[in-house]
């Protein structure tokens, strides 16, 4: 399973981990290199953001290791921990007001960017002088070895700070690895990869899996068209869901009875 963000709308609504356009892209690879899953995102026309190459998933563990330290009882990771921790905040208000990638890139510019800078004085100041094999060394090294990556988000406002709801859809996986070994052949393991990946993408979005499964099924057999599959997808399916539950027209006021007009207009 991979996080990916998705290159094209697919009238997504979102949720509370700002999952605009972001999708689990599941599929069956001989092997967990880098390469193999390289192959399949030219075909989904996204990009790859999980695993050891997720920089949500840096910052997660760079934000860990500084806290790790600061519990060993070095106080001078308090303040890395602090600032990064406003940084957290500024994607917690964006969110909380449902701004557009656009603004949020605004908000990282403006308010994000400054922070960073200054984590990345005091980590260089720190370099220096933390005992290398200490909890801060080893939080000040890794930082500094993954500080391209931990920076990423700056630039594109498209990739989440966190990615933690991705890991939580990532235990599924864990809890049936070893039968996912018995699918049966290729194929078999292929098309239970679909499945998996709209399984985990309703999750994603708040989407109840055996209605959506049930009606999607139910327009495929109906010829539905290969040319609007994208409206399938849980996301885009939900929202659709979301239009037709509301009410298509105000509701008409009762027209008063005539004499009642005349005698409240001479009254």
């Amino acid at each position: 399973m991979a996080a990916v963000l998705d290159e094209e709308p697919t009238g997504c609504v979102c949720d509370a981990q700002d999952v605009r356009r972001l999708l689990i892209a599941g599929a069956m690879l001989p092997t967990r290199t880098r390469s193999h899953l390289e192959q399949v995102l030219p075909a989904l026309r996204c990009a790859l953001l999980d695993g050891s190459y997720y920089p949500g998933l840096v910052r997660r563990v760079c934000r860990r290791r500084f806290v790790k330290a600061l519990e060993a009882g070095d106080a001078r990771a308090a303040v890395v921990v602090s600032i990064l921790r406003e940084i957290y905040a500024v994607e917690a208000h964006a969110r909380a007001e449902g701004v557009d990638f656009e603004e949020l890139g605004r908000r990282r510019h403006r308010d994000s960017r400054p922070l960073i800078d200054r984590v990345h004085r005091i980590i260089g100041d720190l370099a220096g002088r933390a005992t290398p094999k200490s909890p801060l060394g080893q939080a000040v090294a890794y930082a500094v070895n993954q500080w391209s990556t931990l920076i990423l988000f700056l630039d594109d406002p498209r990739v989440p700070l966190s990615n933690a709801h991705v890991e939580r859809q990532q235990r599924r996986t864990a809890i049936g690895r070893r039968n996912f070994l018995f699918a049966g052949s290729d194929d078999s393991a292929r098309r239970f990869a679909i499945l998996h990946t709209l399984i985990v993408n309703c999750d994603l979005v708040g989407a109840p899996s055996f209605e959506y499964l049930r009606d999607i099924f139910r327009r495929l057999a109906d010829d539905w068209p290969m040319a609007r599959i994208r409206e399938l997808l849980p996301a885009a399916w939900l929202a659709d869901q979301h239009r037709q539950q509301q009410p298509s027209d105000r509701a008409v006021e009762p027209i008063e009875p005539v004499d009642d007009v005349v005698a409240a207009a001479a009254a």
